[in-house]
């Protein structure tokens, strides 16, 4: 079932344990679990941890925009200004919510806020 994100925001330091589960739910989740993010098969280990994301945080040119549907933080990325250019990472939607448009959505935001903040490509 397709369901739109109903908000968008900058995420803050109290997001930082909310951020870690989605990411690492999304990319290293249980074996037998869903979602084509899935690289438990491949790599062990958390994909990421609280002092990485409050880095992201802190980080000058940087931050980590999180897709909303109610109040629940559903998806999420990490926007880092290089010279002209954006970069992005850590792109996660929650497993069961992936294949809806979720991330599409979040990859738009990139390029709006990439552009209209910053005036990069």
């Amino acid at each position: 079932m397709k369901k739109d994100l109903t908000a968008f925001r900058t995420a803050l330091p109290d997001d930082v344990g909310a951020i870690v589960q989605l990411v690492n739910c999304a990319y290293r989740p249980e074996a037998g679990a869903g979602g084509w993010t899935h690289e438990s098969d491949w790599v062990a280990g958390a994909r990421v941890n609280a002092q990485q994301v409050l880095e992201m945080l802190c980080k000058p040119c940087s931050v980590v925009a999180l897709g909303l549907i109610g109040t629940e933080i559903v998806a999420c990325v990490h926007i880092e200004k290089h010279g002209d250019d954006a970069h992005i990472g850590m792109l996660a939607v929650q497993p069961h919510r992936q294949g809806t448009g979720l991330g599409k959505q979040m990859l738009a935001l990139c390029r709006t806020v990439s552009r209209r903040d910053a005036g990069l490509r």
